[in-house]
This record gives structure tokens, sequence and C-alpha cells, in this order.
């Protein structure tokens, strides 16, 4: 067997203990099933060899002295490409990509003068949708590109303190033609709603809405008295069904979004005209960090040490009123997210160093605890789709936990959405294979390699496109 199939099946192994116990006969159907496979992946070696799930492991810990002498010569094909978008000369910096599900837009920055481009491909045919328009802002560099149903944004940052720190600049997604830019201080929080683009200030004591087309200010609310601190846009089940490769989406449907004012108040408003729906207030030491969700305002309270507890606490904008105490969690904070209806998730580690990390989900409306579990990579990111709940590290590690906090998915190899109801696998061995993995019924399906390198890439549930040295490419993957 090749060397580098015996350091993936090595890998493999260590994976294999997420496994959950069961009778004799799912020990011989998974016996079986790894035979199979590893005949099937020593012969084609086209395939990413990982998968943890229910009733599956593609290791074997007592392996045979030799294969079969028969072995299946199947083999999964190379990736199609629907189409590849030249993207011009030179080496690709950085760059960040998203869709619509009619388009791939990408914004990159070029090595050779440091230019910031951004352009747009079809995804019915894989061909250019309309071509690069140079970003004039030599002295900010991209940082990522937003698309509504209006306008596509690009947002760059300075790395020097003469401009403003942030530029925004805005196009048609349908032609590419520049409709408005903007400059942005730090203190300015953004909100990319469907409706408007909300935008506050702490500094002014304002938050203001913003007509996606023009760029011209819809409404302005003073709050000068007590400024805002920071706006959250309410995330909903509708923006998780459109989670992709490069994960959760940062524009949102729900039309909703929430003001934190520094003396605590929480301001529930509508972002197409400003007004309000909602009032209430959190409780003096309440932590940075919070999570809208669900018609809920999920934070936590500030602890005297590092070891907690942390109280958990929901604040109700929707039917629910008033904050309460969810739970309680130990050691380290890290963060924490809305998980499914009615749920947040809440990541800690321990009290002093690095290690194992763990993750808790709290039904917010019965006050209990639903699940707890210890993440094997000392995953530290959550993001959620239909009540599934992938926890990552920073540094590779990833984790996919279902409704009742059974872990149904383990892998140290690069993984993401392709989208709600599948991941996508990259093998970073020499190869490059990718693999799906269906949510619901644990199938891998490998899919060979995809020609060329890739990086930052957007999907949907057919389709891959990442910029590529050769261009912005898509391929076919369903």
């Amino acid at each position: 067997m090749p060397a580098d199939l015996d350091e993936m099946f090595e890998a493999l192994g260590r994976q294999a203990d997420v496994l959950p116990l069961a009778g004799a006969a799912a020990a011989r159907r998974r016996g079986r099933q790894r035979t199979l496979t590893r005949a099937v992946v020593s012969a084609a070696a086209a395939t990413v060899l990982v998968l943890v799930g229910v009733g599956f492991a593609l290791h074997d810990p007592h392996p045979r002295a030799a294969q079969p002498a028969a072995t299946p010569t199947i083999s999964a094909p190379d990736v199609p490409v629907l189409g590849t978008v030249r993207l011009g000369t030179g080496k690709i910096v950085t760059a960040y990509t998203t869709q619509d599900g009619v388009r791939a837009y990408t914004t990159w920055i070029r090595a050779e003068d440091n230019s910031s481009w951004v352009i747009a491909a079809d995804l019915k045919t894989g061909k250019q949708a309309w071509p690069a328009r140079q970003i004039v802002d030599p002295e900010r560099s991209v940082e990522q590109i937003v698309v509504v149903p209006s306008a596509v944004l690009v947002l760059t940052r300075a790395h020097t303190g003469s401009r403003p720190a942030r530029g925004l600049f805005a196009f048609d997604p349908a032609t590419g033609a520049p409709l408005w830019q903007s400059d942005a201080t730090d203190d300015e929080s953004l909100v990319f709603t469907h409706m408007r683009l909300v935008r506050s200030s702490r500094q002014k004591g304002v938050v203001e809405g913003y007509d996606w087309r023009t760029g011209a200010r819809s409404w302005r609310l003073d709050m000068s008295v007590d400024p805002p601190l920071r706006l959250l846009g309410m995330t909903v089940g509708a923006d998780e069904e459109r989670i992709d490769r490069s994960g959760p989406r940062a524009d949102l449907t729900d039309g909703r979004f929430v003001v934190i004012t520094v003396g605590g108040e929480v301001q529930l408003r509508y972002s197409w005209n400003g007004d309000v729906t909602r009032f209430d207030a959190l409780p003096p030491r309440t932590g940075g960090t919070m999570a809208a969700y669900g018609g809920w305002l999920f934070s936590h309270d500030e602890a005297d040490d590092n070891g907690g507890p942390y109280r958990i606490r929901a604040t109700g904008l929707a039917g629910e009123t008033g904050t309460t105490i969810v739970g309680t969690v130990t050691g380290r904070f890290v963060t924490l997210a809305g998980c499914g209806p009615n749920r947040v998730c809440v990541v800690t580690a321990p009290k002093a160093g690095r290690g194992e990390t763990a993750v808790t989900a709290f039904d917010v409306v019965k006050h209990r605890r639903l699940w707890e579990a210890t993440s094997k990579y000392g995953g530290d990111q959550i993001a959620t789709a239909r009540g599934y709940t992938m926890l990552s590290a920073a540094d590779g590690g990833y984790e996919l936990f279902d409704l009742k906090g059974a872990r149904i998915f383990a892998s140290d190899l690069s993984t993401g959405w392709l989208d709600a109801a599948t991941l996508l696998i990259y093998a970073p061995d020499g190869t490059g294979r990718w693999s799906l993995w269906s949510i619901f019924d644990r199938k891998l399906t490998p899919l060979g390699k995809p020609p060329g390198e890739h990086f930052f890439c957007t999907s949907t549930k057919r389709l891959v496109a990442c910029p590529t040295p050769d261009g912005l490419k898509i391929w076919r993957v369903g």
C-alpha cells in the first residue's frame, strides 16, 4: 500500500473512537463495510479517507496481513469543470468569494501591484457574467464581499491610520456597474439585511439605514443620549439554509436588527425604516459576546475569575419577554451562538492553558441543559444548519453534532459546508481529492480531485466556485 495511504489510514485510526457501541450484528456490518472500503480506496486512491458516523468507519483496527487478491478497479474521475473565468495576470494574494444562486462573485488582491478587483461568473453557464472591475483604494485591501438582491458590496480595510479604517464599494449584481462608495470608521457597526444596510456610530451617537442601490440614507436615529454600542443582525433559519463553503451568510433575510446601547438597553428595530418593535435591558457586567438568533438575544454574565461559573442569558425579542438565565457553564468562556430553534450553544475551555474545549447546548424556553460534549480538537468556532452544529478549530479539526449532541462526524481534514445538508471534505495530501458527506444518511461520495489549486471557495448544492491561479473556476459536484 502506498505510504500516503498508510498515513491516511493511521489518521483514520485516531478518529475511529467516536463510533457508538452497538451489538454484534452492527459490528459485523461495520467490518464488511471497512473491508470493502479499504479495497476500493487502496485501488483507486481517489477518495478522501475519512468518515466517522453511526455504523461506519474507514479504518480497521485489526488489519489483515494482506489485501484480497482480486481488487476492484473503481475510481472517482476528476471533478468536472463547468467553466473558468479569467482573473487577469498576476498571482492572487488573497480573495473572498460568495454567491446568490445566480452568480458567483469574487474579490481579490493582485500581487504584482497590490490592486484590488471584483468579478462575477454565471453559475448556469460557468461563463463570465461581467468583466473585472478595479477597486481604486490604494491604501486599503479587500476584507470581505457580501451580496444582497440589490447590490454586491466589497469591504476594504486600511493598513495605516491615514484614512478611515474601512471602505465600502457597491456594484450592480447583474452588470457589475459601480453603484456607490463610502468610508466607515472602526467605531461603526455594520449589519447587512436584504432590505437595508444599517450602520451605527458610537462616536456620533447615531443609527442609520441606507438604500442598497443608491447609497442614500433612508432614515436616521439620534441616540446621542445613550449612544449605540453595537449592532447585531437577527439570524433566522432561512439564513442557515443558505450556508455554503464560505460559511454562515453575512447577508441576513429577516430584516430586523438589534441595537445594544452603552447604557445596556436592547432595542429590536426594523431595517427598512428604523422603527422599534421591542425594548429590553441587559444587566450590568454583561459580557461582550452576544448573538441575535431566532427572536432571541443571547448573552452571558462576566465572571469574577477565569473559571466561572458563567450565567447564560436569553432576552426574548419576539414571543417571549424579559431576560432569563437559561443555565450556567464553568471553565473559561470562549463563545456562544444560536444552534437551532430556541437553543443556544456555549463553548468553554479549561481554566488555564490550551487543550480540550467543550460545547453545551441549552433549551432557552425550558431553561435546561440539553447536552454537552467535549471537542477532540479544541474547537472554538460554531456554525449551525437545521439544528446540526459544527465545531471547528482555527488550526484544523472539525466535528458535527446532531440535535441530541451525538458526534456524528469528526475529521482533521479540511471540511466545510457544501450546503445545509452536505459537507465537502478536502484531503490536503498532495492529491487534493474531494468527497461529499451527507448529514442525513451519513453517506460518503468520492468526487476525485478538482484540477488545479483552489481556496476561498463558495458553493451551491451542485456547484463549487473558487478563485485559482487559472481564474474563478466552477466545478460540478452534483
